[in-house]
C-alpha cells in the first residue's frame, strides 16, 4: 500500500545508476524522469500544463530520460504522464520561519488545479513540515479549504454519461444553467481524441461552448453560464472511435479567476553578447540574471540586423557542474534550455556554452540572444 516517488534523473555525475535498485526491490514505483520514467516533469514549477497536453511521447524522447511537456505527441509509443509538481509557498519547497508570506491563497490553487488537472495532467502540490515534524497549522487550513472547493465545484454534476464513437449527448430532464463541462477519456485504450467541440442546445439550435484537443484523464471546460436543455460533444478528429468514461455537466457560478497567467511570463529578454569567434563561433553566456524561475526557456541568436543565426551546439552548466540533456537545438537553430529546479540567482550559476554555426561571416560582431519562457 506505499507509494514510491522517485525523482531519477540521468546520471550525469558519474554516480550508480538507480535502474536496477528499483526494478528489483520497488518494481511498481512511480518514477519521476530520467531514463525509466513512469512520470515526467511538466516543464515548471507553478502547475501550469500547456495546451494539448500529451501523455504520450515518442520512444527517442523518453529514453533522453529529460522528456517533458514539450515533448507530448497523441501518436508516441511511450506512455508517460505529465505532473505538474508546485510549491504551497511560491517559490519554496520547504519550511522557513520567514515563508509564510509566500503562501498561495484559496484562487490561486484553484487556478492552478484548472490549468494542471483540468488539462489532463497529474497534480502534485507539496507539503513541507516545520520542525516539530508536522505540517504548519496555516498549510493545513489552506489544504482543506482546497479540497472543499473542489467538492463544491465537482462534487456533484447536473448531469452525467459515458459511451463510444463520434459523438456524445446529454439530454437534461428540463432547461440548466451550466457553465463547466467535465471530459473523461478512459485512458486504458489510450488518448484517441485529437480535437472535439462542446455545444449546447438552446431553443431549437445548438451553439459552441468550447472547442479543444486533448482530453487524457480529463479535460475541464469553462465558459459563461448557459441555460440549455442538452449538451453534446462531437469529436472531430481522432485515432480510433473515442471511449469516454465520463461526459459531465456543472453549475459552478461565483468563479473566480486568479491572474495567475502572469507566472507564465512569455515576454522576450534581450541580451548582447560581442562574441570574438575567431571563425569558431564558440560562445559562452551568464543567464543567471535572465532566468529566474524553474521552466522551459528558448534561446535564439541573431546579428545586429535581426538575421536568425543558427545554434549548433549547446551545453548548460549550473553551478559549475555540466548538465548533458539540458539544452538541446530545436531544427530551427534555437536553443531549448530546461530549468528543473528554483535558481539560486547567484552570479555565474546558470551558464551556457555553445557554437553558432558559420561564424566565420561574424568575426568581432555583436551577437543578440533572445531568451524567452515557453512554459
Amino acid at each position: 500500500g506505499t507509494l514510491l516517488l522517485l525523482n531519477a534523473a540521468p546520471d550525469i555525475t558519474g554516480l550508480i545508476p538507480l535502474e536496477d535498485i528499483v526494478k528489483k526491490y520497488a518494481p511498481n514505483a512511480i518514477v519521476f524522469q530520467g531514463p525509466f520514467a513512469s512520470i515526467r516533469w511538466l516543464g515548471n514549477e507553478q502547475g501550469i500544463a500547456p495546451y494539448p497536453a500529451w501523455n504520450s511521447v515518442k520512444f527517442v524522447d523518453a529514453k533522453t530520460g529529460v522528456a517533458t511537456a514539450e515533448h507530448g505527441d497523441p501518436d508516441g509509443e511511450v506512455w508517460i504522464p505529465l505532473e505538474a509538481d508546485v510549491p504551497l509557498k511560491d517559490h519554496n519547497w520547504f519550511w522557513s520561519p520567514t515563508n509564510h508570506k509566500n503562501l498561495r491563497n484559496l484562487d490561486q490553487l484553484i487556478e492552478i488545479y484548472y490549468k494542471s488537472v483540468g488539462c489532463g495532467t497529474l497534480l502534485l502540490l507539496n507539503a513541507a513540515p516545520d520542525i516539530t515534524g508536522l505540517i504548519p497549522l496555516e498549510d493545513m487550513t489552506i489544504y482543506k479549504q482546497f479540497g472543499d472547493e473542489i467538492n463544491r465545484r465537482f462534487g456533484k454534476c447536473i448531469a452525467s454519461t459515458s459511451g463510444n464513437g463520434g459523438m456524445l449527448e446529454i439530454k437534461m430532464d428540463k432547461p440548466a444553467k451550466i457553465d463547466h463541462v467535465v471530459i473523461q477519456e478512459d485512458i486504458v485504450f489510450g488518448e484517441r481524441v485529437r480535437e472535439y467541440t462542446v455545444e449546447g442546445q438552446i431553443g431549437e439550435k445548438w451553439v459552441d461552448l468550447a472547442t479543444g484537443s486533448s482530453i487524457g484523464y480529463k479535460r475541464i471546460e469553462r465558459f459563461d453560464a448557459v441555460e440549455v436543455s442538452a449538451v453534446r460533444v462531437r469529436f472531430t478528429k481522432f485515432s480510433y472511435p473515442p471511449a469516454i468514461k465520463n461526459l459531465a455537466v456543472y453549475f459552478v457560478g461565483n468563479q473566480v479567476s486568479a491572474n495567475v497567467n502572469s507566472i507564465q511570463n512569455k515576454e522576450e529578454k534581450i541580451f548582447v553578447s560581442s562574441i570574438n569567434t575567431n571563425k569558431s563561433g564558440k560562445f559562452e553566456i551568464d543567464l543567471s540574471d535572465f532566468i529566474l524561475m524553474a521552466g522551459q526557456y528558448e534561446l535564439i541568436a541573431e546579428t545586429a540586423e535581426k538575421e536568425i543565426l543558427t545554434i549548433e551546439s549547446s551545453t548548460l552548466i549550473l553551478q559549475g557542474i555540466a548538465t548533458p540533456g539540458f539544452s538541446r537545438i530545436n531544427k530551427d537553430g534555437s536553443c531549448i534550455i530546461n530549468i528543473t529546479a528554483h535558481p539560486s540567482g547567484g552570479k555565474g550559476t546558470i551558464i551556457l556554452t555553445g557554437k553558432i554555426m558559420n561564424a566565420k561571416n561574424l568575426i568581432n560582431e555583436s551577437i543578440n540572444f533572445k531568451l524567452k519562457k515557453l512554459i
